[in-house]
């Protein structure tokens, strides 16, 4: 090793020197062997460098800096920290308002203790939101409790109803969102949620229509009629695992065929875009209406019969059964 102007250079790492210092003087009374001591042994800090922290990464969704030794000390950006048992240290302070993104790099080293100096730094790097790449769309129907339903989302996405000022987890399946009561729409937010290893993504704005009016309608046996609902609207008639539509005339009635007796129908308002006032509604298909249409009479229609017979008025569009109505 050499020494320059009280320096000494190329020690060996983990190394243990002696030093001896030795005071001259002019004092008679004193020699110099006098002020000769020596240093306590100590193993000194050498010029070889501690390597840098490795394994270490950002923990979005904790907030937290991981991957560190448990028991600790680090410095992050200057500032000593010591790491949980956890191997992690809270870096809330370093995110955004919204506890979202690092507003810096981070640097990270080892900090400086009685055997070393603060090691080489590790840096990490800031990142932006990553891309939202989800498809979200909007099913026909509102769920039983009239809510609208957003396919395209699971336990990986979150969504807010409030601009972004706030955030809720998904779950998996579609997302029920109540729906503006006047058809306007209101838009909600979907984004990638935080994970360990990376932050949130960019927020995709999907509007939430309304839900159109449940049907009141009214069989009307008479006249073979459903009324009380809105003219020039179309109605889907769902019987049977079969699916009709059919548009309400001019006296807001649709007419009831005869293959719906005997049967229980739902009938849906169907949904619809329009403008009214220079204003934009959308609305998806209502809640059905279920309605039990009963069962034909033709007691009136007898017009013959004999022990093993009998005859009765032809029925448009009808149908008969000898079973008790098991068959048709």
């Amino acid at each position: 090793m050499s020494n320059d102007s009280n320096v000494f250079t190329d020690l060996t790492s983990n190394t243990t020197y002696y030093f001896r210092y030795q005071m001259e003087t002019t004092n008679s009374n004193y020699t110099s062997s006098d002020f000769s001591s020596q240093i306590s042994a100590k193993t000194m800090a050498t010029t070889a460098e501690t390597p840098a922290p490795s394994g270490i990464y950002v923990d979005y969704s904790a907030k937290t800096l991981a991957g560190l030794t448990p028991g600790t000390y680090y410095n992050i950006n200057g500032t000593k920290l010591l790491a949980t048992t956890d191997g992690t240290i809270d870096i809330t302070s370093y995110l955004d308002t919204k506890g979202e993104l690092l507003t810096a790099d981070l640097t990270v080293t080892y900090s400086q203790t009685v055997d070393h100096y603060e090691s080489l730094p590790t840096t990490i790097s800031k990142i932006g939101k990553i891309t939202n790449t989800g498809a979200f769309t909007i099913e026909d129907d509102p769920d039983s409790d009239g809510k609208v339903l957003v396919d395209g989302v699971d336990s990986t996405y979150e969504y807010s109803t409030d601009g972004g000022s706030t955030y809720t987890a998904c779950t998996d399946g579609p997302l029920a969102v109540t729906a503006a009561l006047t058809g306007t729409g209101v838009s909600i937010l979907i984004r990638k949620a935080a994970t360990s290893t990376s932050p949130v993504s960019e927020s995709t704005s999907v509007n939430i229509p309304g839900v159109s009016i449940t049907p009141d309608g009214t069989v009307d046996y008479t006249n073979s009629k459903i009324t009380g609902l809105i003219a020039g609207k179309t109605y889907i008639i769902r019987y049977d695992g079969n699916t009709e539509e059919i548009v309400a005339d001019s006296s807001n009635s649709i007419t009831l065929d005869s293959k719906y007796y005997g049967k229980t129908i739902d009938l849906v308002l169907k949904g619809a875009s329009e403008t009214i006032n220079k204003t934009d509604y959308v609305f998806t298909n209502s809640l059905p209406q279920s309605i039990l249409v009963n069962q034909y009479a033709v007691s009136n229609e007898i017009t013959a019969r004999t022990d093993t017979s009998i005859t009765v008025k032809s029925i448009t569009n009808g149908s008969y059964s000898i079973d008790n109505g098991v068959t048709w």
